[in-house]
């Protein structure tokens, strides 16, 4: 099932020319046009580059002096790759780049064939075999995805973004295949079953942070359909689910703790291992006490990530309050409404100005602000099929509860627009499958 869907997306004429051009637009830029020092756009790219270097000289992930090994153990899905590419004679920034480039290509392979999966689902729900496999609305959304500017640039240059949203895309496509799969039975889906764990569990390896809120998202939105889907389904998904996320945090914890002892992660490590520690010795207070130290290492965390930058959110008052848990909760719920405006669609054209980033960002918010509001019109659309209800559940719960973490945890505009492109794909694909939202296609006429 897989590979017939990979080669009925290579083989459109539409797919195959438009992830051309993109391959070919990347490798120019990476070749020729972008410097060959750290983008000024993306400078964190020098930081993934010097581990490439570090490790690809022997040296232990302990000893980076840069975020020491909690970066590494939480980057491998993308530093493995360039450090192969270092071994075959490219310079570590030229690696970093490259796998980030190749992780976009993938990540729009993956889309398509997440669309590819949902209408071959369609096809088996309505008992039709007219359904288009790849009709205009599909190719103005995958035009969009592949060339959306900032989604572009973050998989063109050297950062984790590409390489996160690939793999979480893969866990979504995989995720369609076993509800496909898993209708001839548990013995006939073990593949696509074993493909959703190593997909999970490798998007850990490149932003755990995002890899927990999807598995998360995706635990309770398969729990609060236990009633109605099938078991079988519901058995190897939760259980691939769960599965995943233990490999995915052993995958990536065990540098976490020397990370947070020389300082990566500011105070929230800290505050979670301290929290955990305490635990150990009393039940409920522990689970008060974990919370208190995270939500203390959240806060330090956001306004670290303010300080000295040209684009800094205000400092949050937080913790000026009280030291308890209940307090400090409220105040971050406070201040989630300005943070999560800030997150979503902020630099403001006309307001926001400062730098030529900052002016390009703003007028592409313009076109943010027309995707959330299409997204939160698409909300108020009904949902016939269970299909439809549950991946609408599962996206949009993952959009917002990302969307609500990300603008709690970051200080500044820059790294919010950055990581803003995470919900792009889960976003156009919801507006991509809600039913009679655009202009019906021809077999639907």
């Amino acid at each position: 099932m897989i590979l017939r869907d990979l080669k009925e997306v290579i083989s459109s004429r539409a797919i195959f020319t438009i992830l051309l051009v993109s391959s070919i637009i990347k490798l120019l830029l990476v070749l020729f046009i972008l410097p060959g020092t750290p983008s000024s756009l993306g400078p964190d790219e020098g930081t993934y580059a010097a581990a490439i270097k570090h490790l690809s000289q022997g040296n232990s992930a302990e000893n980076f002096p840069i975020y020491g090994a909690r970066l590494i153990d939480s980057s491998m899905s993308i530093l493995a790759p360039g450090i192969l590419l270092f071994y075959l004679g490219l310079d570590e920034l030229s690696a970093i780049r490259i796998v980030s480039c190749a992780y976009g290509i993938v990540s729009s392979i993956f889309f398509a064939l997440s669309y590819r999966a949902y209408q071959r689902l369609k096809i088996l729900e309505s008992k039709r075999t007219t359904l288009p496999i790849f009709d205009t609305k599909f190719l103005v959304f995958f035009i969009l995805f592949s060339f959306f500017p900032s989604n572009f640039l973050w998989s063109t240059i050297g950062l984790r973004e590409s390489g996160s949203q690939c793999l979480i895309l893969a866990t979504f496509y995989f995720l369609l295949t076993l509800y496909s799969a898993s209708a001839k039975g548990v013995g006939n889906s073990w593949k696509e079953w074993l493909l959703v764990i190593i997909s999970l569990t490798l998007s850990y390896g490149a932003r755990s942070e995002t890899s927990l809120v999807f598995g998360l998202t995706l635990v309770s939105s398969l729990i609060l359909l236990i009633p109605k889907f099938r078991k079988k389904f519901i058995f190897l998904a939760l259980s691939a689910a769960m599965i995943g996320m233990i490999l995915g945090h052993s995958y990536t914890s065990s540098g976490a703790s020397s990370g947070a002892s020389s300082g990566a992660s500011s105070g929230a490590s800290s505050g979670a291992s301290s929290g955990a520690s305490s635990g150990a010795s009393s039940g409920a207070s522990s689970a008060s006490n974990y919370l208190n130290q995270s939500l203390q290492g959240l806060i330090m965390k956001r306004n670290s990530n303010a300080a000295s930058a040209q684009s800094a959110l205000p400092i949050s008052g937080c913790l000026d309050a009280k030291y308890e848990t209940f307090s400090l909760l409220i105040c971050n719920l406070s201040e989630l409404p300005y943070r999560l405006f800030s997150f979503l669609l902020r630099p403001l054209l006309f307001f926001d100005q400062g730098s030529t980033s900052l002016t390009l960002a703003a007028i592409e918010n313009v076109i943010w602000a027309i995707l959330i509001l299409l997204f939160l019109s698409s909300l108020l659309v009904r949902k016939q099929a269970l299909l439809d209800k549950y991946l609408h559940l599962n996206l949009v719960t993952y959009i917002i509860f990302f969307a609500s973490a990300a603008s709690l945890y970051e200080g500044n505009l820059g790294t919010a627009f950055r990581h803003k492109s995470t919900i792009l794909w889960p976003l156009l694909f919801i507006l991509m499958i809600t039913p009679n939202f655009f202009t019906r296609t021809r077999s639907e006429v």
